[in-house]
């Protein structure tokens, strides 16, 4: 995929928004545990975008996080069973909602960590 210039800066822009969004959100301890994981891709998404790799410094905390929810709940192209050692969830089952909630509440406070981290490399107050 060719990024252009204008393409980059609107990612950048972007991306200092939904961190700034973040940290009031966070703040506030409004963040929803779907919120905190669909965070973590749109993060990647708009670094990736903005010029950067997935595994730069920055970011390397948000594809954590984001991995171990792809691993646990097994991305949306899975429906119910289990595939080697990944429990696997019928997206939107009270199921899936429970491992989600659990995951945002193992990782919101490296989540916080990493968003306040962003923050300062980016410059967003």
């Amino acid at each position: 995929m060719s990024i252009n210039k204008p393409q980059r800066d609107a990612a950048c822009a972007e991306l200092q928004d939904v961190v700034g969004n973040l940290q009031r959100r966070i703040a506030g301890e409004e963040l929803q545990p779907a919120e905190l994981i669909l965070a973590c891709r749109k993060i990647l998404d708009l670094w990736i975008v903005g010029g950067g790799e997935s595994t730069d410094d920055a970011v390397i905390s948000f594809l954590g996080i984001e991995s171990q929810s792809d691993h646990v709940l097994g991305g949306s192209q899975v429906k119910v069973g289990r595939d080697v050692d990944r429990a696997r969830f019928e997206p939107g089952s009270d199921a899936e909602a429970i491992e989600v909630g659990e995951i945002a509440h193992f990782f919101r406070e490296s989540f916080g960590s990493a968003v306040a981290s962003l923050a300062d490399h980016l410059g967003v107050r």
